[in-house]
């Protein structure tokens, strides 16, 4: 469901709760100097890749099972 880019960011920012000076840092040793980014860029990646999940998980009926996982 989401890129590369997103996975990364998300897990790095949400899962890892790396900063962004940070995840600029892995983003450029993952795929080099040449395919830096920048820090909105980055926040772009997971702003889409939130959407994109609110979406599956509207689109599949999720939503009473994620709220059984989280909000016992």
């Amino acid at each position: 469901m989401l890129t590369e880019e997103e996975r990364f960011v998300v897990i790095k920012h949400l899962a890892d709760q790396l900063s962004w000076p940070l995840i600029l840092v892995e983003y450029q040793h993952r795929w080099g100097a040449e395919q830096a980014r920048h820090e909105r860029t980055l926040k772009r990646f997971q702003a889409q890749a939130l959407e994109k999940v609110a979406a599956g998980i509207e689109n599949w009926g999720l939503a009473s099972e994620i709220h059984a996982l989280f909000f016992r």
